[in-house]
């Protein structure tokens, strides 16, 4: 009997590895999806996910890590902006998804601007995860509260910025030019410069700066003054102009076009996922990108598929609501109940509360109909590229940059030096 009970024993024990061997293993790396994750292992608990967060500083980093076998993610969550996945797709550094139907079927009903990012020569390398924009952006309603024009240019933007000091205190005092700005001259010029690459880039022109375009951008920000503010607490002070904030998160905000000729560009941002070749859970990788298509936020929704106009409520606004009506309720019940006496105290009460529900209303989107409008617009020009020279060679650009600003370089050693340095990287480029 005891040796029964020892010999089952040890074939539970020899099972147990064996059944851990083959349940289904998936290894999911990269700095996006946590909460994709989440939800996906609650409807799949047969699938052991593991969750790393590896970050490469280039494709080339990505690249070398996967040949090496430094990295064994079977999906890894990338950020165009610093990695090129165009070579990735290029080189066959991540395989093909259209054989699945479902992963095909959406990513072909999304904007085709997101589409053209994520394949090549008519394959399907990538799944859009989320895509957002921080080009330079301005609040329509806060240049109405303050009595200015809606800019349609970097000029108009300028116009604002130098007559600042002019403006009656209640604006000059009370609100800054740019969010968190307060040198505007080194500000204008980075922008402008980055502006500037990034429509190069988009549209496949050869990257110079030896042109009017680019000069006319260098008259413009030799105009531009500090448009300083005296408050002491200048960081909180509203701004209609924001740099850096994503849209997508503020989307009553509405882009700035940069003066180039041809179509106006904005560089959009974007998260994709990709499998990697050398993946020995495939099929398991390819099942959990096809739920990931299925299983969009509507907020993800709304900035992926043309068509998608239905608001998205914030998600306290129900909460708020229905607290609302309870305590409105109740106070109509006091009201009818209470003495003359205290009528007009009670009445005072439900009109105090009842006037709150305005602003309740008022933040009741996280993304309304007019938001998405907005979005619809700019996605005609927006560009979803890989990392441009001024990624790769900022440190490069910026001490250039720094170095006119301190006066050390004229517009035209400036100019000059940027235009060697354009050379210098057509040049290693092969062009």
């Amino acid at each position: 009997m005891k040796n029964l009970w020892k010999i089952t024993l040890l074939s539970l024990l020899l099972c147990l590895p064996l059944g851990m061997a083959q349940a289904e293993s998936l290894y999911i790396s990269g700095f996006y999806g946590g909460h994709m994750i989440q939800e996906y292992q609650q409807e799949n608990p047969e699938v052991e996910v593991t969750v790393g967060y590896e970050y490469f500083d280039s494709v080339e980093e990505l690249v070398n890590a996967m040949l090496f076998q430094e990295t064994s993610f079977d999906i890894m969550t990338l950020w165009t902006g610093n990695q090129d996945i165009d070579m990735l797709m290029e080189k066959g550094y991540c395989p093909a998804l259209e054989t699945s139907d479902i992963i095909a079927e959406k990513i072909g009903q999304m904007y085709d601007t997101i589409q053209d990012a994520v394949t090549m020569d008519g394959h399907l390398y990538a799944v859009p995860l989320q895509v957002w924009c921080t080009e330079l952006a301005y609040d329509p309603q806060l240049l109405e509260e303050m009595g200015l024009d809606v800019p349609s240019s970097f000029a108009d933007m300028a116009e604002i910025i130098n007559g600042w000091e002019n403006y009656p205190p209640e604006i000059s005092e009370d609100y800054l030019p740019v969010q968190y700005i307060e040198d505007y001259p080194s500000w204008f010029l980075m922008r402008a410069t980055e502006h500037y690459i990034d429509t190069l880039s988009a549209r496949g022109e050869q990257l110079s700066f030896d042109t009017p375009v680019y000069r006319e951008l260098m008259a413009l920000q030799s105009t531009i003054t500090d448009a300083l503010n005296d408050n002491p607490g200048w960081e909180d002070l509203p701004a209609p102009f924001v740099s850096g904030v994503d849209i997508t998160s503020s989307p009553g905000l509405h882009l700035v076009p940069i003066e180039m000729d041809g179509e106006i560009i904005y560089r959009g941002q974007m998260i994709v996922a990709i499998i990697n070749p050398y993946s020995e859970h495939k099929e398991e990788a390819v099942a959990f990108l096809e739920w990931a298509v299925q299983h969009y936020s509507n907020v993800e929704k709304l900035y992926l598929f043309p068509g998608e106009s239905e608001p998205v409520e914030n998600s306290w606004y129900a909460t708020e609501i229905a607290a609302w009506t309870k305590t409105h309720d109740a106070l109509l019940n006091k009201l009818e109940a209470c003495e003359e006496s205290v009528r007009r105290v009670v009445q005072d009460e439900l009109d105090i509360h009842e006037a709150t529900l305005a602003m309740i209303e008022a933040d009741r989107y996280a993304v309304s109909s007019e938001d998405i409008a907005v979005w619809e617009a700019v996605m005609p020009h927006m560009a979803f590229i890989p990392p441009t020279v001024f990624d790769l060679y900022s440190d490069t650009f910026y001490t250039l940059e720094f170095r006119y600003l301190d006066g050390e370089l004229s517009m035209e050693q400036f100019i000059t030096e940027m235009e060697r340095v354009a050379t210098m990287i057509r040049m290693e480029n092969g062009e």
